[in-house]
């Protein structure tokens, strides 16, 4: 797994104990993005269409804690 790729720091987590105590804590729910950034051509299709978007931002902000868990071909160094 690698980190959150495109997503601004504070916004999405790879921690999943911590994602779901936060998301217990301010009774939201835990929404999970299984992605490949840097293969799936899908995956950045919906990154782009929909999870960069600022309606989808205003909505996660007060309804979501977001997780994403990332599977790229190309690891970091």
């Amino acid at each position: 797994m690698a980190p959150a790729s495109n997503a601004p720091i504070g916004t999405w987590t790879t921690d999943y104990k911590k994602a779901q105590e936060e998301a217990k804590a301010s009774h939201k729910l835990l929404l999970l993005d299984f992605t490949g950034s840097d293969w799936c051509g899908f995956c950045i299709q919906l990154d782009k269409a929909i999870l960069q978007q600022p309606q989808f931002k205003d909505y996660a902000s007060k309804n979501l804690v977001l997780m994403e868990v990332d599977f790229p071909r190309r690891k970091a160094q």
